[in-house]
This record gives structure tokens, sequence and C-alpha cells, in this order.
């Protein structure tokens, strides 16, 4: 069976050959996996995943720059126009994960700041290949000519293609901050509104841009974390009178085939975001509190499930009980729709030859 039609058939609720497997991974990983063995710059093809990630930049468009720089840090200010303060030393959990450092300041914090600034703030090409100086690329796009490669090679292979970005929610937040999006979407909700309209316009642009260049998707991963350990940042009520009327746009423009991500516990949030339309659920984290069995029988046969399958076992490198943890999920979740993926993604700590032995076991056990 072809990965396009695995994935569409999960969607779909048909009969599959085996569960689809696609994965998310921290940077430094990939390095650490080449000097290990890898003799590939795509892992994705190298272990024969089904989804194959395209992307667009959402981030703001301030033009970069270095601030200070001692022994131990650097500081930058990014394109989201955040003032970061990023480590140096290599074994520092931030320089080996894939956050790039911790934030210090936000240049828009105010309305009268976005009112100044919102015009460098428009769907453009660069985003398809951005490679910003000193944040950098998310995604490793040199230029259009690259990506159509990408878009070709995935199309030639029968890949599931996917357009992965940021929703409304988490774009203005990247730009102000949590703390401040949250306070403002008590105080002055209409602003924050105004600001996900925008953005909103920005992300439909973007697909047309795609469209227009003749890369159509067949997918779509929608990434806004809305939650923490203990439920939604915000209540039920604010999603509903804020949020959700965005979402329900967004996720009836992208169709079927999506799938939206929210680490954190979603006890609160999956019969929201299920109102509002979502077709998939991404990564079901269980370090955050959620019970993967209880959500897989609750929603299993209603979307997509992708996920739940726990990092944290994946970093013992132990043999023994990621086979047990493999078994017991996917063994579990394979009548369902569900896709395999960490619960998170999959960090530094996990060795090449666990990565190959975790998608061994989860061919062994996804056979359906």
């Amino acid at each position: 069976m072809k990965s396009v039609d695995r994935i569409k058939a999960t969607f779909e609720g048909e009969k599959t050959d085996r569960v689809g497997i696609v994965e998310y991974y921290w940077g430094e990983t990939i390095k650490k996996w080449k000097r290990q063995g890898m003799d590939s710059d795509e892992p994705d093809y190298y272990f024969d995943h089904d989804i194959i990630y395209f992307f667009f930049d959402p981030r703001f468009g301030f033009k970069e720059r270095l601030i200070s720089e001692d022994n131990d840090y650097k500081v930058i200010y990014t394109i989201d126009g955040e003032t970061l303060k990023i480590p140096k030393d290599d074994k520092n959990i931030i320089s080996m994960s894939d956050v790039l450092g911790f934030p210090v300041d936000y240049t828009i914090k105010t309305r009268e700041d976005w009112e100044k600034y919102k015009n460098l703030y428009k769907a453009e090409e660069w985003r398809l290949h951005s490679n910003p100086p000193l944040s950098g690329s998310w995604f490793g796009i040199r230029n259009m000519n690259h990506l159509k490669q990408k878009y070709e090679k995935a199309l030639k292979n029968e890949k599931f293609k996917c357009l992965v970005f940021r929703e409304p929610y988490e774009c203005i937040r990247e730009v102000m901050g949590t703390d401040n999006i949250l306070f403002k979407m008590a105080e002055d909700p209409e602003w924050i509104k105004e600001m996900l309209r925008y953005n909103l316009g920005i992300t439909f642009k973007m697909m047309e841009m795609l469209n227009n260049l003749g890369m159509k998707m067949d997918g779509y991963w929608v990434w806004g974390d809305i939650a923490y350990n203990k439920g939604l940042f915000f209540s039920p009520q604010m999603y509903r009178e804020i949020l959700m009327p965005f979402h329900k746009e967004l996720f009836d423009a992208l169709g079927k085939y999506m799938i939206y991500h929210t680490d954190g516990n979603v006890k609160q949030a999956l019969p929201l975001l299920f109102e509002a339309g979502i077709k998939g659920l991404n990564p079901i984290e269980i370090k955050a509190g959620n019970d993967f069995y209880k959500i897989v029988d609750e929603y299993g046969d209603k979307i997509v499930l992708t996920g739940g399958i726990d990092a944290r076992i994946l970093s013992t490198n132990d043999k023994n009980i990621i086979d047990k943890e493999i078994k017991l999920k996917v063994n579990y979740a394979k009548k369902k729709k569900y896709i395999s993926h960490s619960d998170h993604s999959i960090p530094y700590h996990v060795d090449f030859d666990t990565y190959k032995f975790i998608i061994e076991k989860i061919k062994e056990y996804g056979t359906c």
C-alpha cells in the first residue's frame, strides 16, 4: 500500500495494511544519528515514513540582529521581534532540544506596537524558503528550486504531502509571549481577535500561493499549543468566545485530512477541538497526564489519533521496555484511526540504533 493511500484510508476509517508512521525530531537528534552511522540527510525517507512535511515560515518579519554576546550566552533579536537568550554550552538542555533559547522580551506588547509594525507581517514568497541568519531555518529549504525538488520527490514516492503551520493563536502567542497574550485575551479580547483574523488571512494567502505554484498538499498539520499539563491555558468559555470561531473557519477550509497539534493535557481541550472540527489530534502527551487508552476508546473512531508513544521510555534506549510500550499502544490503537508518533518528538537521548528498532517494532505490531 502506498503511503498517500495508507494515510487517506486511515482518515476515512478504511482498512490498511499497517498503521501509518510519521515523526518529528529535535535538530541535535539528527546530528547525533549521523555521527552514529545514519548516512542520510532525510530521516523521513531513511525510515520510510508515510508523511512528508512541508512548511511555510509563520514568523513575523523583523530584521534579525545580534544584541550582545559573552562566554556563556548570545542574545539575539529574532524574526518574531523576540529578544532571545541562547546558551553556548552544547550540553545545556536547550542546546540539545528543538528550542533555540529562552525569551527575555518582546517588541509587540500593546495595540500601538501592533499598529506600528503589522505592515511587516504579510504573505510573501520568502516564507517558503526562510533562512533567518540568527534564528535559522525550520525546514532546511535553500530556495524555491529546492522546495520544488522536495515536492517532486514526495510526489514520485507517493508520500502523503502535509503542510505544517502555526494556527493563529500560536502565531500571536509567539509574537507577544504567553503571559501577555493571556492577559490581553481577558483585558482586550477584541484586539486579540483582530490579530487572529489578520494572521488567518496570511495563512490562507500562503496556501493559495503554494497551490498557484503547483504544489498541492494532501493534508495539513496545524500546530497550536493551547494546553499545558493542567489543561487549557485559558477557560473553555474564553476558547469558545475568542478562538473557536477562527478554528472552525480554518478547519473547515482545510478539509477532511488535517491534524491538530497541541502539547499538554487535552481533557478540557479535546471536546472543544472536536466541536470546532478537527479531523486528527497529535501528540497525546503521556507525561502531561493524558490517558492514551481512554482517548482511543472515546475518539479513535471519530478522528485520527497520532502519537501517544512515551518519549521518556524511548529515551531509555532499553529495547525491552520500548518493545512493551510500542506493542501495547500500537496493538490497542491499530484497529482505530491511528498513525504512530511519539508523544512529543524524538529527543537527543534516543540513539540511532534504538530508533531503527522502534520503526521495526511499529511495523511489526502495526500490521493490520
